[in-house]
């Protein structure tokens, strides 16, 4: 799959999204808005290199079509970490660039936090590096996923209209495995299945009181 039938299957999905009737919602849009957020998870693990966030359009029923991109300069201590089963062992560095779009459909609403606990299905592309320090071992791997997550968002933090936070945990197949490797004396382990956490703060436009 290449980043072309990626777009038109985005597109199709978008389509689907906006022909769906209007529902009642914790916030009252007069038209879909849009939004936009800065990564902080990833970012704050390795060291604000690169850049992550996100943009989107949320509708009148609070469904939302958002857009990842990720550049990430994966650290030696981030992978070495326990918060990640991508390598093990040290002397490893990487990097991580992803293209993933998310259609979000609200489970719960949370009035009196302002806040919606969302589901949501994706689908993506993305390329992951890997290189020893020491002995100067490299590995290049991309493909194509698709997924799903499960996020919180919270409206309208310190009473700003608009300012928000948005907690997300996708889950996502590799069409295209990367299989096990061992560079010098570390692993880097199979990539199959692939979760984050992403914490994004970000803002969105014309958002008014409900």
């Amino acid at each position: 799959m290449n980043l072309f039938n990626l777009g038109s299957i985005v597109l199709l999905l978008s389509t689907s999204i906006f022909a769906q009737e209007k529902t009642d919602s914790l916030v009252n849009h007069t038209n879909p808005h849009v939004f936009a957020g800065y990564e902080l998870g990833e970012m704050v693990f390795n060291r604000f290199r690169n850049f992550g966030g996100e943009v989107g359009i949320v509708r009148s029923n609070d469904h939302r079509i958002r857009f990842v991109y990720l550049n990430v300069d994966l650290t030696e201590d981030h992978l070495a970490s326990e918060f990640t089963l991508d390598v093990d062992g040290e002397n490893v560095k990487g990097t991580m660039v992803g293209y993933e779009m998310f259609y979000d459909f609200p489970l719960l609403r949370l009035k009196k936090h302002n806040g919606i606990l969302y589901g949501g299905v994706s689908a993506g592309y993305y390329e992951n590096g890997y290189s020893h320090t020491i002995n100067g071992t490299s590995i290049s791997h991309s493909t194509p996923t698709i997924g799903g997550a499960i996020s919180y968002r919270e409206n309208d933090l310190f009473t700003v209209k608009g300012l928000y936070y948005n907690l997300s945990i996708p889950v996502r197949f590799y069409f295209n495995p990367l299989e096990k490797q061992m560079p010098g004396e570390t692993t880097v382990n199979r990539h199959l299945v692939v979760n984050n956490i992403w914490f994004t703060v970000g803002y969105e436009f014309g958002r008014r009181d409900s």
